[in-house]
Order: C-alpha cells, then sequence, then structure tokens
C-alpha cells in the first residue's frame, strides 16, 4: 500500500529533493507535457515562474534538459481513495465523491485488508 502513495517516475524522485508539495505543484502546472529544465533556472523561465527560484533550482540540480512531466491522475485518486476508505465512509459516498466506479473503491478496500492481514502476520 505504501507503493500507492508514492509518486510516480520522476515526480517520485523530485519529490524527495523539493518535497512532495512542489513535485505536485509541477504536475499540475505541467504534466503531461514536455518541460525544459534550464542548469541555471533564471526568474522568466517557465519552472521559475510556476516554483519559485528555489523551487526552480533545486528541481535543476536533479534534472537539466527536457523532461517529461506525469499527469498523476490515478496517483491521486489512489490517494484520495485510501484517505477516504480510512474514514469508514460507504462506497457508494466514496464513489460518488471522487467520480469513481463503486467497484474501484471495493477493490481498494480489499487490498487494504489484505495489507493489514500480510502485516498483522
Amino acid at each position: 500500500m505504501a507503493d500507492d502513495l508514492k509518486l510516480p517516475g520522476i515526480l517520485g524522485q523530485i519529490a524527495e529533493v523539493v518535497g512532495e508539495e512542489t513535485a505536485l505543484k509541477l504536475a499540475a502546472e505541467f504534466g503531461g507535457r514536455r518541460l525544459y529544465v534550464p542548469v541555471r533556472p533564471r526568474p522568466g523561465d517557465a519552472l521559475a515562474q510556476a516554483l519559485g527560484m528555489d523551487g526552480a533550482q533545486k528541481v535543476a540540480r536533479i534534472l537539466a534538459g527536457h523532461v517529461e512531466i506525469p499527469v498523476c491522475r490515478n496517483w491521486q485518486l489512489r490517494r484520495q481513495l485510501l484517505e477516504l476508505i480510512k474514514t469508514d465512509l460507504p462506497s457508494a459516498e466514496i464513489a460518488k465523491r471522487l467520480r469513481c466506479h463503486e467497484r474501484t473503491v471495493w477493490r481498494y478496500r480489499r487490498r487494504v485488508r489484505r495489507a493489514k492481514h500480510r502485516d498483522s502476520a
């Protein structure tokens, strides 16, 4: 279940260096597109405008050049699902709130139960 909470691909690497919030901001701004990360970001660069100079410089330390930024919709849905499952809301209510299928909620509930069972064994 911990793997479900890790950001995918390059965003996971970015999150380790600059934090999850900055990585998510990057995904929200540039997700699904190719982004040029300059070695030395300047204030007018798209990356610096989105993350601020400090965030842009930190990202540039680990990435440089053209980078494809993942969209992360599925990751965000999984994270919200796991959080709402902990609240014991009915599956139908969770599905309604997240605009997903009830079967998706059932599958995640089953995964949570299996993970708890494995951890307690």
